[in-house]
C-alpha cells in the first residue's frame, strides 16, 4: 500500500494495486504542508535579560510577517517599540506613523502619532514579570508598496487589564525592501519569554 502526492492531499493507493507508490521525498511532504499551512516558522528569539529582539534576514519569499509573543516579559515597567530594516540598514527615521486604542480597565485611550518606531505599547505600560500576549503583522517585503503593519495585545499592571489594536505604516513614500525588524523596550530588558517569527505563505500560481 503506497502513498501518492496530490495537491492538497496524500492518497494511499488500494493495497496490491499496480498503483502503489514507492514512497514519497521530504520535498513532496514539505510542499503538501506548505499548500496547507498558511504560516511557515522561521525563527523562535528567546529572551534573557536582553535589550532588545531583532532578526536581520527574513526570507524574500515572504511578502507579510506575523511575530507571535510567547510570554515575553520584561524586568521593569515598559512600553514596546519596534522598528524595521530596510535593505539591511535599521530605518530610525521620524516617519512611523501609527494609531489606534489602548485600553486599562474601563478606560479607553485614541490616538494617532509619528515617531521614530511603531509604538506597539504605546499608552499604558506592561507591568513588571507580567507577559504580554497576541501578535503583531507587517508588511512590505516585495519592494512595490510601502510597509504597513497591525498589531493586537494584551498585557496586565498591576490589577489592571490592559489591552491593544493599532496600525500603521512608514510615511516616506518609498517602497523599501523589508529585511529585518527589532522589538525593543522603553527601559529595562526583556526578562524571559520568546518572540516566534512566521511568514504567511503566498500561494500564487
Amino acid at each position: 500500500m503506497g502513498l501518492t502526492l496530490n495537491t492538497n492531499s496524500l492518497t494511499v493507493a488500494s493495497s496490491g494495486g499496480s498503483s502503489a507508490a514507492s514512497g514519497l521525498s521530504t520535498s513532496d511532504v514539505t510542499t503538501l504542508i506548505k499548500s496547507n499551512t498558511p504560516y511557515q516558522h522561521i525563527a523562535t528569539l528567546t529572551a534573557d535579560s536582553s535589550s532588545s529582539l531583532e532578526f536581520t534576514s527574513l526570507p524574500s519569499e515572504y511578502r507579510t510577517f506575523r511575530i507571535i509573543y510567547d510570554a515575553l516579559r520584561g524586568n521593569v515597567n515598559q512600553y514596546l517599540r519596534m522598528r524595521l530594516y530596510f535593505d539591511g540598514s535599521l530605518h530610525g527615521s521620524n516617519n512611523y506613523r501609527y494609531g489606534g486604542a489602548e485600553k486599562t480597565g474601563t478606560s479607553t485611550s485614541n490616538y494617532d502619532t509619528t515617531s521614530t518606531y511603531w509604538g506597539i505599547v504605546y499608552n499604558y505600560e506592561m507591568g513588571v514579570g507580567h507577559p504580554i500576549v497576541g501578535f503583531t503583522e507587517f508588511t512590505g517585503n516585495d519592494g512595490l508598496t510601502r510597509p504597513q503593519m497591525y498589531s493586537n495585545t494584551a498585557w496586565r499592571e498591576g490589577s489592571n487589564t490592559r489591552s491593544s489594536r493599532i496600525g500603521g505604516y512608514i510615511d516616506d513614500g518609498s517602497s523599501n525592501m523589508v529585511t529585518g525588524f527589532t522589538l525593543f523596550p522603553s527601559s529595562g530588558n526583556f526578562s524571559r519569554g520568546s518572540i516566534k517569527v512566521y511568514g504567511l505563505v503566498k500561494n500564487e500560481s
